[in-house]
């Protein structure tokens, strides 16, 4: 490996020289380090293209799919001068693939609700909540956390405030999503005005979040949260 871009080393943060000299363990889950290099190993030694969908971690430990593909570079005789390859993130569409065959799958929403969240994390988000409306008022139906521990506060402060933040109900009455990118003091005092749920939010460490709108056949069923 002698050149790999400014996107990869944003992403793993492993330079080029770097890669062949143990690098791949600071990549790769620890169980699929040999595989992956075999992998690579066996297409280069058959001069024949290689394809795998394989978990890559990336800044702050938290790893996402990519589909990873090498393919030869040949010369004006055929010979193989050198290989490229892509990795290209397909977390989000793996993600929908997988929400669409569960939701199609069931009939029993609220179990469905629970799996969907659980499909977000830790792919998505650390954590993942899904509230539903009823009527004027809203009732949280799912959530998940890759923290145990942490999903034990996120429980407890659900069923403190069972009507969510005002966030999540401000996107259930709009129908629009609402995106914050990094969650200051300032953000957490404009959304949630009780100092006690403020400081119940702040505790849980909270550093960005994204609501989205639950819909179905043009109406508003709910709202679906991802946080980090």
């Amino acid at each position: 490996v002698f050149w790999v871009n400014q996107r990869w080393l944003d992403y793993t943060g492993v330079p080029a020289d770097q890669l062949e000299q143990g690098g791949r363990k600071r990549i790769y889950p620890p169980e699929r380090v040999d595989e992956v290099t075999n992998r690579i190993a066996s297409a280069v030694a058959a001069a024949e293209p290689w394809e795998s969908m394989e978990p890559m971690r990336g800044p702050g430990g938290h790893y996402r799919w990519f589909l990873c593909r090498g393919i030869p570079i040949r010369d004006e005789h055929g010979q193989i001068v050198r290989w490229l390859c892509t990795c290209t993130d397909v977390s989000t569409r793996r993600f929908l693939d997988e929400a669409t065959a569960l939701l199609t799958s069931t009939l029993d929403y609220e179990q469905t609700l629970q799996q969907l969240a659980s499909l977000a994390v830790p792919e998505l988000a650390d954590w993942c909540a899904v509230d539903l409306a009823a009527g004027t008022a809203i009732r949280r139906v799912a959530i998940t956390h890759q923290d145990p521990a942490v999903l034990e506060l996120a429980k407890r402060y659900a069923e403190r405030y069972p009507g969510g933040s005002e966030g999540v109900a401000k996107v259930v009455r709009s129908g629009e999503s609402m995106y914050v990118p990094q969650v200051t003091d300032e953000t957490l005092s404009v959304t949630i005005p009780d100092p006690e749920q403020r400081a119940q939010l702040t505790a849980l460490g909270l550093q960005s979040v994204i609501i989205v709108p639950l819909t179905a056949r043009g109406r508003v069923l709910g709202a679906i949260t991802l946080l980090t």
